[in-house]
């Protein structure tokens, strides 16, 4: 983890729990002295970097340490867990993003506070933000939106590819009707 995504962990949750100090971690089976604190830890989870941000969280990149898989981990920020009613509206989120099933609706897979920071975890999923979504259909200097511009583009491109080729097409079908 670098030194500037551990600040921007240090600073959006400041507590966070010790190696070897969580009771679900697999460390804490070996292990009951007291390690030196690791930023990176939360629970079971380790961030292992930022991927998103938004009203109600930052999203991390993290592995699930029980299960060895890698999850998205949503972390509401420090000055909400202040105001009940953010809280509220963060667990009332995960509770019903957990309830819907739907091929376009992310899975939650657990919910909880560890050390007075509020999070939960679901699938990680790879592939493009809603941001680099947003950029692709701003519209570009034309005024079309840059996945429009890109479809025409390559519609000129087989056209272009369908003059070139008629002669040869029409070559073969005089041939075929022979």
């Amino acid at each position: 983890m670098t030194s500037q995504l551990q600040e921007q962990a240090i600073r959006d949750v400041p507590i966070l729990s010790r190696s070897g100090d969580a009771g679900n971690s697999p460390d804490s089976q070996r292990s009951n002295s007291v390690t030196a604190v690791d930023e990176s830890i939360l629970g079971d989870y380790r961030l292992n970097r930022e991927i998103g941000r938004g009203g109600m969280g930052v999203v991390y990149e993290a592995t699930q340490l029980s299960l060895r898989r890698s999850v998205a981990l949503k972390i509401l920020p420090f000055a909400a867990v202040l105001d009940k009613q953010q809280v509220a509206r963060f667990r009332n989120e995960a509770q019903a993003a957990a309830s819907l099933h739907h091929p376009h609706i992310v899975p939650v897979f657990a919910v909880g506070c560890e050390r007075g920071v509020h999070y939960y975890s679901m699938q990680l999923i790879d592939g493009r933000t809603l941001d680099q979504v947003f950029t692709e259909l701003r519209p570009n200097q034309a005024g079309q939106p840059e996945a429009v511009a890109r479809v025409e583009q390559v519609d000129k491109q087989i056209a272009a590819v369908k003059i070139v080729s008629a002669p040869f097409a029409s070559d073969l079908a005089d041939q075929t009707t022979m």
